[in-house]
């Protein structure tokens, strides 16, 4: 064999070591990105989902999600522990959302949304009822893990991966709206006339208006709109007690007028 082909089998021989060297270094790297704990668990969680407007189920665009996180031992108001942001997303033009991270064993992860002109979900309690399901509220977040099951119906096992998983997969916000109420006290009228006005968004505390000669405009909200709304008021006249209760569709991000005379 020549010295030139000699020189081009070692170093063919040389590529390919180094190829398989190179390959098998990345595979240990990635390999170690995603650990698997003793019970399962994966170090890597991933989320998903979508954000919808609560009163017609459309995508919101460019709405926020919000990836909180919280050590055990720190202090929370209601649930023992307080929670930090970790990360911000914004949804696509389909309302979607996606998000991977590794996540610490100590720590608590939560998940939160706000967009403009709509309530956020901050607290964890659901929100305001819709005909086609509940305003959703903060979304625990649980961690990944690899778990191998038998399968009840053939007893055959079944390895199972979860990316990590989000009580509320579809995150649904209330949009706001306001009440214009355009008051009028018509005749006869008498100057001790009490108007007092309660219902959706008045949080038990009633708007008065007294005197016989009421001709205003009141502006109520924001309130959960996109949904009709509970409009009560009772009317003290000529010493004479009445209560009415009405409703009005809100309209979602705008003002609905609503007209009172008594």
């Amino acid at each position: 064999m020549t010295p030139s082909l000699l020189f081009s089998s070692s170093l063919n021989t040389f590529c390919t070591m180094k190829t398989k060297a190179i390959l098998l270094c990345l595979a240990v790297v990635l390999g170690a990105c995603t650990k698997t704990t003793q019970d399962g668990r994966t170090n890597v969680t991933s989320v998903e989902g979508v954000l919808l407007d609560a009163s017609n189920r459309k995508p919101i665009v460019n709405g926020k999600i919000i990836l909180l996180s919280s050590f055990f031992d720190e202090p929370d108001f209601f649930h023992g522990r307080g929670y930090g942001v970790r990360n911000t997303l914004t949804t696509d033009e389909n309302g979607r959302f996606y998000y991977s991270f590794k996540h610490s064993e100590d720590t608590v992860y939560t998940m939160a949304a706000e967009a403009h002109m709509y309530f956020d979900n901050m607290n964890s309690g659901d929100g305001a009822k819709y005909p086609q399901g509940r305003a959703t509220g903060r979304a625990t977040v649980d961690k990944g893990y690899q778990n191998l099951y038998t399968k009840i119906s053939n007893g055959k096992d079944i390895s199972q991966t979860e990316r990590g998983i989000m009580t509320h997969p579809e995150v649904r916000l209330a949009p706001m709206g306001w009440i214009l109420f355009e008051i009028e006290n018509i005749p006869p009228a008498y100057s001790n006339d009490v108007l007092k006005i309660g219902g959706e968004g008045s949080h038990g505390q009633l708007e008065v208006f007294s005197g016989d000669y009421v001709n205003t405009t009141y502006v109520r909200g924001p309130i959960n709109a996109g949904r009709f709304v509970n409009i009560g008021y009772n009317v003290t006249s000529n010493s004479q007690f009445t209560y009415f209760n009405d409703s009005i569709f809100s309209v979602p991000g705008d003002t609905t007028i609503y007209e009172l005379k008594y």
